[in-house]
C-alpha cells in the first residue's frame, strides 16, 4: 500500500468516526430530551398546577404573596426546563425535517442573543434522509455558534438550497473574520470547524470557508443529494 492510499485510508476512517460521534452525540441529546420533557417537565407542570389550585382554593388566607410567588417560580422552570429540551434536540427536526428545524434555530437565537440571525429557504422542501438531516442540522449548529461566540456578530444568515445535484447550506455573518490558513484544530472552534470537514468528506461532500480578519465569514457545507427513504 502507497502513502497516498494510507492516507486516503486514514482519512475515510477519521471522516466516519467523525459521522459516528456526532450521531451517538444527537441520539444522546434526544434522549435527554425526550426525559427532561418526559419526566422534569411533567413534573413540574403538575406541580404548578397543585401550587395554583391551592392558591385559589385559599383566597383571603394571607398567604396569597406566597403562593403567587411559587406559582411564578414553578412557571418559570416548566419554560426553562421547555427552553432545553428544545435546545438539546428540537422535536421540529425529527417531526418536520431540516428546513423546519434551521428556521427554528436562527428564531432562537435571535430572539435569545439578541442578534439578528435569519434563515432563508431555497430547498424546494426536499426530503432528507434522517441521517443526513442531522448531520446538517448539527454542523449549521456548530457554525451559528461560532458566529455568536467566537467571531462576535451581530448578524448572521443562514440559507439552504439545491446545488449541483446535492444540498448546500451557507452561513454567513459580519464578526470579525480570521484567517482560514492560520485555524488551529486543537482549539474549540478550529476542532469544530476540522470535524464538520471530515465528517462531509467521508459522505463525498465538501466544507468551505471564505473569511479574512474584519471581513466577517461564509462557511458552505455540501452534500450529495439522497432522497428520504420511505
Amino acid at each position: 500500500m502507497t502513502r497516498a492510499e494510507d492516507l486516503h485510508q486514514c482519512r475515510e476512517l477519521l471522516g466516519r468516526l467523525s459521522r459516528e460521534l456526532t450521531l451517538a452525540e444527537e441520539r444522546e441529546r434526544r434522549r435527554l430530551a425526550e426525559h427532561l420533557h418526559d419526566h422534569v417537565g411533567q413534573t413540574l407542570a403538575l406541580l404548578r398546577r397543585k401550587l395554583t389550585s391551592l392558591r385559589d382554593r385559599t383566597m383571603f388566607s394571607g398567604l396569597e404573596a406566597d403562593l403567587n410567588e411559587a406559582v411564578d417560580l414553578a412557571t418559570r422552570a416548566v419554560a426553562s426546563v421547555r427552553g432545553m429540551t428544545f435546545d438539546l434536540s428540537p422535536p421540529v427536526l425529527y417531526e418536520l425535517g431540516l428546513a423546519p428545524a434551521l428556521d427554528w434555530l436562527a428564531e432562537r437565537h435571535d430572539k435569545q442573543d439578541g442578534v439578528r440571525v435569519r434563515f432563508l429557504d431555497h430547498s424546494q422542501a426536499i426530503a432528507v434522509e434522517p441521517e443526513l438531516r442531522v448531520l446538517v442540522y448539527a454542523s449549521v449548529r456548530e457554525l451559528v455558534l461560532n458566529s455568536l461566540k467566537h467571531a462576535h456578530a451581530r448578524r448572521v444568515e443562514v440559507e439552504l438550497r439545491q446545488k449541483e445535484g446535492g444540498l448546500e447550506a451557507l452561513v454567513r455573518d459580519d464578526g470579525q473574520g480570521f484567517h482560514p490558513a492560520g485555524l488551529d484544530p486543537r482549539a474549540r472552534s478550529g476542532f469544530g470547524l476540522f470535524s464538520i470537514r471530515e465528517r462531509l468528506a467521508g459522505l463525498g461532500g465538501r466544507f468551505e470557508l471564505d473569511s479574512a480578519p474584519g471581513a466577517g465569514t461564509q462557511a458552505s457545507l455540501w452534500i450529495p443529494l439522497r432522497e428520504e427513504r420511505p
